[in-house]
C-alpha cells in the first residue's frame, strides 16, 4: 500500500495497544487512515498516539472494555467529528490454556465474550448508517480453529465461532455495501505467543514453526494482509476466512 491509499478513511481497530492490533494501527495510519484504536491498556494507546501524531499521522485511542454491554458509546464518541467509519478490524483477543477439569463456565464466557461476542456486536454497530457508509470488516481469527489441541477449548471455540459467522454476516450486510472477511494467522511472533509459559506450549509452537515453509510471521506481515482486505483492491472478496499461515500445511 502507498502512503496515501487510505486517505480520508476512518478505521476502527480493537486490541490496538499491542501485537497485531498495534502494528495494524500504525501501518494504516502511515497509509493515510484516520485510526480509532480501542483497548483496555490506555498507556499503550497513548504511546501509539504520541508516536503517530508527532509524524502527523491520525490516531485516536479510546479506553474501552469489550465486555461492556453498551459499546455504542464508543461509536458515538468516534464519529462525533462527523466522519463515519470505512472499515473495522477486530484484533482484540485473549488466550486460555486450561484443562477441562479446571475450566469454569465463567472463564469460557469471558473468552467467548472478548474474542467472539464482541465481534458480532461491533459488526452490528458498524452496520448502522449513522456510523458507516459501507466498507469492510476484518476479523482476526486463528489457524487454531482448524488445529484442535488439548487445554485450549475456549480459545479454539471462540475462533471457530468467528469463522462460522463471517459468511453469515457477509450475506446479510452485502446489501449495505459492507464486506466481511477474516484471516487465520499461523505462528505469529506476538506478545500472546511469547507469553505462553508451559513447556508443552513452547514445544508445540516450535514444532508448528518448523512446519511453516516461510517461518513465523511478524505482526507487520499480518497488518499488510488486513490492509488489503480493507482496501478497494479486495472489493470482490467477501465472506471468506483466509489462512495466512506461511504454508504451514503444504
Amino acid at each position: 500500500m502507498d502512503s496515501s491509499s487510505f486517505e480520508g478513511k476512518k478505521i476502527l481497530i480493537t486490541g490496538a495497544a499491542s501485537g497485531i492490533g498495534k502494528e495494524t494501527s500504525k501501518y494504516l495510519a502511515e497509509c493515510g487512515a484516520n485510526v480509532v484504536g480501542i483497548d483496555l491498556n490506555i498507556e499503550g494507546l497513548l504511546a501509539i498516539e504520541h508516536e503517530l501524531l508527532k509524524n502527523s499521522h491520525l490516531f485516536h485511542g479510546i479506553e474501552a472494555n469489550l465486555q461492556d454491554e453498551n459499546l455504542e458509546e464508543v461509536f458515538e464518541s468516534a464519529v462525533c467529528d462527523g466522519i463515519k467509519f470505512s472499515g473495522m478490524v477486530h484484533c482484540a483477543g485473549i488466550s486460555s490454556i486450561v484443562p477441562l477439569k479446571s475450566l469454569s463456565k465463567k472463564r469460557l464466557h469471558t473468552v467467548m465474550d472478548i474474542n467472539f461476542y464482541s465481534f458480532v456486536e461491533l459488526s452490528r454497530l458498524f452496520s448502522k448508517k449513522k456510523y458507516s457508509n459501507g466498507g469492510s470488516i476484518v476479523g482476526v481469527s486463528s489457524l487454531a480453529a482448524q488445529l484442535p489441541r488439548a487445554y485450549e477449548l475456549p480459545y479454539i471455540a471462540s475462533k471457530a465461532a468467528m469463522n462460522a459467522v463471517i459468511p453469515c454476516l457477509a450475506i446479510e450486510l452485502s446489501k449495505l455495501g459492507i464486506r466481511v472477511n477474516g484471516i487465520m494467522p499461523g505462528v505469529v511472533d506476538t506478545g500472546m505467543v511469547s507469553a505462553q509459559q508451559s513447556e508443552e506450549q513452547k514445544q508445540f509452537i516450535e514444532s508448528m514453526t518448523k512446519k511453516t515453509l516461510l517461518g513465523a510471521a511478524s505482526p507487520h506481515d499480518i497488518a499488510t494482509v488486513i490492509s488489503f482486505l480493507l482496501s478497494d483492491q479486495s472489493r470482490i472478496i467477501t465472506g471468506r476466512v483466509i489462512p495466512v499461515d506461511g504454508g504451514m500445511f503444504l
